[in-house]
């Protein structure tokens, strides 16, 4: 692994980085050494993640050596290490220890997102040489408990409750083993470096396995040992959610990757709603308690049998008194008529500033001074409620749950300015929220509703954080070291801080990986009827636009290979524009191309929808699949479509938030007033903001497509609002500088057919010269790609599974999901590992292949024997794709024959073999690299002399055999019977693609051209009727012609492509029936398609009765799903 000296701190990166990559680490070296906050961008698909791990553990490796040296130089010349160890022992308190010893610990606090982003994330730091650090992942009770009590609760609240109850009942099995059991988790392991790097799933297994509660594990680990502790954003954030954590972050660094919803998120998490039918359930609950004091017949409960564990949040059953329960009572009910008392406008709402809530609760005394004993019987109540005490319809404490988390936000979430005067604190958190009170209809009837008001309008009080910059101070005044910003859609660099209100003098702007060869960007102002697109609130519900959008995703799918995502401003619009594509036959259309998929918002339906389309993508018998998704929506978030998964982004429109929305129109009123403060010069306005968020969205969905330096694809702006000068600056720099505005439509589908034609070699050859020089692998053993294979299994028509079916696993062997791209990883590079690796690979390739097939390959020298086995096995595997298994037989007896006598003669068969496969040539260079050196020149001789041998016996493709050859050679596979097979396929493809007006011109000229007219006449009659850029329709329609007419036909076609399309040449088409890509009719004849391995495909068609003379039309006039004209053709 190479090792890279940044300002002074050596970094060991998986491989060597690119220059970007260097750029970056160097950044944030910079922010470590120096203490000072760090702003990054970097595109998608540049390793954001990789290097932010590596550069943060060099430097914390760094760090901790450099302390351990000044401990004991310390201690050596000041010291003396053993009476201070007494005295430590003894208790007694040292005014000042040396420095470095104990009064300093450094950490990395990583932020993503979610935890399935942090998954990868860990996925990434198990790849490098640092995932010996110790690390912890912090979940709530919701992802890691795994007690069927608690579970069974419905809401986080509940479940928190009664886990804390359980745990302090010492009812939880889970908990008692923690102490007894952690180190089996091996959390604290330094020797096992993958056992330290535990997710989610990791400790649930472990847990269930150990009978040991994950969820208290991961507590542990988080605040006594771990070097680098996961979790998402807003348990960062929320000063509630550290403190029940343990989280300390002095002396922290700390890290925001993905950060380009930190701002949103911040915003979210410091804010709070909470209604009438919240409050009225509350006092029900109260009620429950009340009730159950008086059958009791005692004025409070008593902690029996309530113990406090060491890292419990314990509650007081005791604070549940007649009198506090009472007293809690009637500030709710005082709060409940004050805020129904309120006057509010015209449109029902009411805007304050944050003052005005404190002003509103002082009325029922709550206040910073007050509202803490009101919590905490809250806190037991809630308790109580969920305990195996009470059962009844109160028991989730729903009403009381919301009001104590209105509590902890409105008073608790300003946690550095708690010594302060409660004065100062209402001014410093008035200055960033805003109250907005409202009235809305009642969903439906809930169980807390009374007759009486079950139809009543419900008042909502907001408590809106309007600044990112609230919770993000209060972080920075946690004594943490620096915090980093990392993310692929910061632009601009400069607003995006000043939302913030935290300096960040280190910032990096960095370009992206791929060559410009391998992006295609165009703005697509109008569909293929000339109809506008715009999707502005004005048109987005014109029937027109929905049709012209409908009718360019079609053929834009027809051009795009594989996997293809179309991204919808809202879901609204999106459940708008599919139902008048449904109401229209639009659908349909578009799925006889590629099957499409609807992101859902249900958690289980989004996975199950992601796991169709990923198997539809990589199904090589479909033409690929499209996926509709939302901006700001899960599949815009996050998710990897790398490679073939995603070829294409289809943006529809600009996701602008709803104008009249009150949260959107009150931030921006507070942002223009914001402005209006002259020590705030650099806040964006109201309009600004809201323009960026939009940006910011789009620029996400965008980063689906580019996944790594060797992907490619395709970006469309199908929205005229693209081409405007400020839409276009806002798109990050290495998309602006590719992109192109259409006017017409044909030319963007011009454009695509010849992007996805030339680009894939392009990549080829820039592997070819990258990766020789130096590939990225990850650390450990090398990783095989399955890429080739899965490609090579596509062209054959095979899905993966398929391929694999009839082949053995691979021993000693692990999948690996990460990356580019799912590859086979070995277990650590020992020899006999490897040994084991190459042998897996050719089990793989065959069931059937003999020990001394690889046994004759151990004579070779130490140095070049495992690269000779991994071209047997790579060559081998890929004959037995291709081949027969006869033929496979035959070249793998041939292979063996050489190495038993090292005559290079007996090669002969085996090159035979391979020289029938058109596909197999780089097989043919495997096998000359397999070969003795010596033997290389006489290989080549033997390669050229039958490649001669076999030219000579070829039979021109253009010319027509004669009967006798017909039936002799090829009984089943005439040209008249592949011409008939071509004339159905083709009638298949008018009924799809054309209108019925349209088929009937099509075969009118079909017929012409039957009773001897020319193929210029065919050509010039259908260009005024095909669908424009139809490639499946004229391939069709070529294989439906004479032979002696292909070559002309391919002329025509090519100097017609400016108004067609671009075409294959004639060089393309190794025979008629090669081209035959749908199924055929076989209403009245028996029709298969064999695959045969590589390009080459036979059409056999088995017709009972014997062989038709395609001549004679009357033979076939009994096909009563053929019009009089289709017969006559025929």
């Amino acid at each position: 692994m190479p090792e890279i000296p940044v300002l002074g701190v050596p970094v060991n990166f998986p491989f060597t980085p690119y220059d970007s990559q260097k750029d970056f680490l160097t950044k944030v070296i910079e922010a470590l050494q120096k203490n000072q906050n760090a702003l990054l961008e970097s595109p998608t698909g540049t390793g954001k993640t990789l290097c932010l791990l590596c550069a943060s553990l060099a430097w914390l490796e760094t760090h901790q050596a450099r302390l351990q040296f000044q401990t004991s130089q310390s201690l050596a010349s000041g010291y003396e290490i053993q009476r201070l160890d007494e005295q430590l022992k003894a208790g007694v308190v040292i005014e000042q220890l040396p420095p470095g010893f104990g009064n300093s610990r450094t950490r990395i606090i990583y932020a993503s997102r979610t935890h399935t982003q942090l998954s990868q994330v860990m996925n990434e730091l198990k790849r490098t040489s640092y995932s010996r650090f110790r690390t912890a992942i912090v979940a709530s009770r919701d992802q890691l408990c795994i007690h069927p009590g608690v579970m069974k609760e419905t809401s986080n609240q509940a479940k928190q409750a009664a886990c804390r109850v359980k745990v302090q009942t010492r009812q939880c099995h889970f908990y008692i083993n923690v102490e007894k059991k952690k180190d089996l988790f091996a959390l604290n392991n330094p020797n096992d470096s993958k056992s330290n790097i535990l997710d989610i799933e990791d400790l649930k297994i472990l847990g269930n396995k150990h009978k040991c509660c994950p969820y208290y594990i991961s507590r542990s680990a988080a605040k006594d040992y771990a070097d680098i502790i996961f979790m998402p954003y807003n348990y960062l954030i929320d000063p509630a959610i550290r403190k029940r954590h343990g989280i300390d972050l002095e002396g922290s660094v700390v890290i925001f990757d993905e950060a380009h919803n930190l701002a949103q998120v911040a915003e979210e998490s410091s804010s709070v709603e909470i209604t009438g039918l919240e409050i009225a359930s509350a006092l029900q609950e109260l009620d429950a308690i009340l009730g159950y004091l008086e059958n009791l017949g005692k004025d409070q409960l008593e902690n029996d049998n309530f113990a406090h564990g060491p890292d419990t949040d314990s509650l007081n059953f005791e604070l549940l008194t007649l009198e506090n329960v009472t007293k809690l009572k009637g500030v709710l009910i005082d709060l409940e008529k004050e805020i129904g008392n309120i006057e509010l406008s015209q449109d029902r709402e009411l805007k304050e500033g944050g003052r005005y809530l404190f002003e509103l609760l002082g009325k029922v005394e709550l206040g910073f001074n007050t509202y803490l004993p009101i919590y905490q019987i809250v806190d037991a109540a809630i308790g109580y409620l969920t305990s195996g005490g009470y059962s009844g319809i109160h028991s989730k404490a729903y009403g009381l749950g919301r009001f104590v988390n209105f509590l902890k936000v409105v008073f608790e979430s300003d946690s550095y300015n708690i010594a302060q005067s409660p004065e100062m604190r209402k001014s410093h958190m008035a200055s960033f929220y805003r109250v907005y009170i409202h009235e809305r209809e009642p969903a439906n009837k809930s169980y807390w509703s009374s007759a009486s008001t079950a139809n009543r309008p419900v008042r909502v009080l907001a408590f809106w954080c309007f600044s990112s910059g609230f919770s993000m101070m209060d972080l920075q005044k946690q004594g943490v070291r620096c915090i980093i910003l990392a993310s692929g859609t910061l632009k601009p660099l400069s607003s995006f801080s000043s939302e913030l209100r935290i300096p960040f003098p280190i910032t990096l702007e960095n370009p992206h990986v791929i060559s410009s060869n391998q992006i295609s960007v165009a703005v697509v102002k109008q569909g293929p009827e000339s109809v506008i697109l715009n999707s502005n609130y004005q048109n987005r519900s014109n029937p027109r636009y929905h049709t012209s959008l409908g009718y360019a995703i079609m053929q834009i799918a027809k051009a795009v290979p594989n996997g293809m995502l179309v991204f919808f401003p809202s879901y609204t619009v999106m459940r708008s524009i599919i139902d008048s594509w449904n109401a229209r036959h639009i659908m349909q259309c578009i799925q006889r191309y590629k099957q499409l998929y609807i992101e859902p918002t249900n958690k289980e339906e989004f996975q199950l929808a992601m796991e169709q389309y990923y198997a539809m993508v990589n199904d090589a018998t479909a033409n690929g699949a499209i996926f509709c998704g939302v901006c700001r929506g899960k599949v815009s978030e996050g998710l990897d479509f790398v490679d073939k998964n995603g070829r294409a982004v289809v943006i529809t429109g600009i996701p602008y938030a709803p104008a009249k929305d009150p949260r959107v129109v009150m931030k921006k009123s507070y942002l223009d007033q914001q402005l209006k403060d002259q020590s705030q010069k650099t806040v964006l306005t109201g309009t600004q903001w809201y323009n960026q968020q939009a940006s910011r969205a789009v620029n996400q969905a965008i980063g689906r497509v580019i996944r790594h330096q060797f992907d490619y694809g395709a970006i469309l702006l199908l929205d005229t609002r693209f081409a405007s000068s400020y839409s276009r600056e806002e798109l990050p720099a290495w998309v602006n500088s590719h992109l192109e505005v259409h006017e017409s439509f044909s030319s963007v589908i011009r454009m695509l057919n010849k992007f996805f034609k030339e680009v894939p070699a392009f990549v080829e050859a820039r592997k070819a010269e990258l990766q020789p020089a130096e590939s990225p692998k990850p650390c450990g053993a090398p990783k095989i790609s399955l890429n080739g294979e899965a490609a090579l299994s596509s062209k054959l028509g095979l899905s993966a599974s398929t391929v694999y079916s009839h082949t053995p696993a691979v021993p000693d062997m692990t999948v690996v999901k990460g990356g580019s791209s799912t590859a086979l990883s070995s277990q650590p590079p020992k020899k006999k590992i490897k040994m084991q690796m190459v042998a897996g690979l050719v089990n793989r390739a065959s069931s059937a292949l003999e020990p001394a097939c690889l046994s004759a390959f151990k004579e070779v020298s130490n140095e070049t024997k495992e690269n000779k086995l991994k071209l047997v096995s790579e060559a081998l595997y890929k004959c037995r794709l291709l081949l027969s298994k006869e033929k496979f037989i035959g070249v793998k007896s041939s292979l063996l024959e050489y190495h038993r006598s090292k005559d290079i003669s007996n090669m002969k068969q085996c090159i035979s073999i391979l020289l029938e496969q058109d596909t197999t040539h780089s097989v043919i260079c495997r096998f000359r690299d397999v070969v003795s050196s010596k033997h290389r020149d006489k290989f080549e001789e033997l390669l050229e002399q039958l490649e001669s041998d076999r030219s000579h016996n070829l039979t021109d493709v253009s010319s027509i055999p004669s009967s006798s050859q017909l039936q002799s050679s090829q009984p089943l596979a005439s040209q008249k019977k592949a011409r008939y097979a071509a004339t159905l396929s083709l009638f298949t493809e008018c009924k799809k693609s054309l209108s019925p007006e349209q088929n009937k011109q099509v075969k009118i000229a079909l017929l012409a051209y039957k009773n001897q007219g020319s193929v210029a006449e065919l050509v010039l009659a259908i260009h005024k009727t095909v669908i424009e850029n139809s490639r499946t329709f004229l391939e069709k329609l070529r294989g439906a012609l004479r032979s002696a007419d292909l070559t002309e036909y391919d002329r025509l076609i090519e100097s017609e492509s400016t108004c067609v399309g671009s075409l294959p040449t004639s060089a393309q088409f190794s025979s008629a029936a090669s081209m035959y890509d749908c199924p055929l009719d076989t209403q009245s004849s028996s029709v298969s398609k064999v695959l045969e391995y590589g390009h080459s495909v036979s059409l056999k068609l088995q017709i009972s009765g014997g062989p038709i003379d395609i001549s004679n039309s009357t033979q076939i006039a009994d096909q009563e799903s053929l019009e009089t004209c289709d017969n006559e053709l025929l």
